[in-house]
């Protein structure tokens, strides 16, 4: 038999270990078949089985003689193989290897090799319904206890229903006892339905709202909506009639639309006699495909208020017609309506995850700015501190070779020691000296493109050595510095 996905497979031999080890019984529930069942497949491959009371005399201590696993023959194998024989014999073809032993769908066996039995596994048991709230365990109750019968005549129907008669023309307002303030109002959808079944579709949505009234579910008109705007449009003509008001029920607090129509059976378009007088003067002839005709089946499709997706469909059926399923109508009103809060309320669930989740990255997002702060002001006083180091590891440099004199050069019509003023700027530039900051020395900031960049790089360059042709020499002649100093 071909491997199927999950399946347990064993070879005759271990199965015949399984079954010695452990009860049929216990064996059984994992193979997902009954104990019966297992021991017809064990007897099919020659297993033997342990008899009734070995496990009895195996919990009283005793060790009860397990008979031993003989090789598996199977009789329908010699019988197909005497029959192939026959056939060649008469047949008077050359001979050939019979064909492989007829095994039961669950078996299967290669040349060579003992029989593998393959088991489906036990099915996952159905997470269990939670149990029915209070409030929901009253209202099922209430379905259940409820008896509406149906109106005598239809002029004693539901107020909607008698809206809705009156709108397809199937009764006149004027024979119609309206209650005080019900004349006007919402109503019910009715779509393709044949004059011979309007009649039973409104005793049908008749029976549904007057049991929803029982359960003081109303039906009434949706919120209106604001009518659009339509600027520098002018209207011709006069204007249009206003479309109906189709209304809703609230089931618990959730508006939902109910809709009844008209199954309609489709067969081969059958041709009119003035469709084949047409085509015999061979004039074009255009002709459906399928022809409708009612069946007298009423179907009650279930709506979510400004939805156009059935979420339930009541139908006929040759027991149980519309007019009697009023119960199992609300039930499944009751279930739509429960299942909407459950929704609403795992969204609202999902949303304030997600809000949290969106507090949580803006909180991170600012940590991540902060430390961005700290880390770029660490490694600017890092990068002053190292620069600080590199240019004091010079000056000591320069005052071993230029001695007590120092090197002296002219600013602003003024002679300065340039080593002690470089000294002095080393001192505000190390973050690690005490020495304030000098706003003279302080770099002039632009505000053209690509000003910084330029800064930097000519900053790597001289400190990289890069402008050695310009640089001072502190034991050259003044006449060279001088020359120097002047190309500056």
């Amino acid at each position: 038999m071909p491997q199927q996905k999950n399946f347990i497979t064993l070879s005759r031999s271990a199965l015949y270990e399984l079954v010695w080890t452990r009860p049929v019984t216990e064996l059984a529930k994992e193979f997902g078949i009954s104990d019966v069942a297992l021991t017809k497949r064990c007897r099919a491959l020659k297993i033997p089985v342990p008899p009734r009371g070995h496990w009895a005399k195996v919990a009283a201590g005793q060790t009860p003689k397990r008979p031993r696993l003989l090789g598996f023959h199977d009789p329908r194998a010699k019988k197909q193989a005497r029959g192939a024989a026959a056939q060649r014999e008469r047949s008077h073809l050359p001979g050939g290897r019979p064909a492989s032993p007829s095994l039961p769908s669950y078996a299967s066996i290669s040349a060579g090799e003992e029989p593998v039995i393959s088991f489906a596994p036990a099915p996952e048991p159905k997470p269990a319904k939670p149990p029915l709230s209070n409030a929901e365990a009253t209202l099922r109750a209430r379905i259940d206890a409820l008896d509406v019968a149906p109106v005598d005549t239809l002029l004693h129907a539901h107020p909607a229903v008698l809206r809705t008669a009156v709108r397809l023309k199937h009764l006149k307002s004027s024979d119609i006892t309206w209650p005080r303030g019900t004349r006007s109002g919402p109503i019910l959808t009715v779509n393709n339905v044949s004059d011979s079944q309007i009649d039973r579709a409104l005793r049908v949505l008749d029976t549904a709202l007057r049991a929803c009234d029982a359960m003081n579910w109303r039906f009434e008109a949706p919120p209106p909506r604001e009518p659009p705007t339509y600027r520098g449009r002018g209207t011709w003509g006069p204007t249009p009639a206003a479309p109906p008001v189709i209304g809703h029920l609230l089931v618990d607090g959730e508006p939902l639309q109910l809709r009844i129509d008209e199954r309609r059976r489709q067969f081969d378009h059958v041709p009119t006699a003035t469709e084949i007088a047409d085509r015999k003067a061979g004039r074009h002839v255009w002709a459906p495909r399928f022809d409708f005709e009612p069946s007298g089946e009423l179907r009650l499709h279930l709506f979510d208020a400004d939805s156009s997706l059935a979420r339930k469909t009541w139908k006929d059926t040759k027991s149980h017609p519309l007019e009697t399923q009023a119960s199992k109508i609300l039930h499944g009103l009751l279930d739509r309506a429960l299942e909407l809060k459950r929704d609403r309320e795992e969204q609202h669930l999902r949303d304030l995850a997600r809000r949290e989740h969106e507090r949580l990255q803006a909180l991170q997002r600012a940590r991540r700015a902060t430390n961005a702060k700290m880390i770029h002001e660490l490694e600017r006083q890092a990068g002053a501190w190292d620069r600080a180091q590199r240019l004091r590891r010079y000056l000591r440099a320069a005052k071993r070779v230029a001695g007590a004199d120092g090197f002296l050069v002219k600013a602003d019509e003024r002679t300065v020691d340039f080593l002690a003023w470089a000294e002095q700027y080393v001192n505000q530039l190390d973050p690690l000296h005490p020495a304030p900051r000098d706003p003279d020395c302080a770099h002039e900031r632009s505000f053209q493109y690509g000003a910084d960049d330029r800064r930097a790089t000519e900053e790597q360059l001289r400190l990289s050595g890069h402008a050695w042709e310009s640089a001072l020499k502190l034991l050259a002649s003044s006449s060279t510095n001088d020359g120097a100093q002047d190309d500056d």
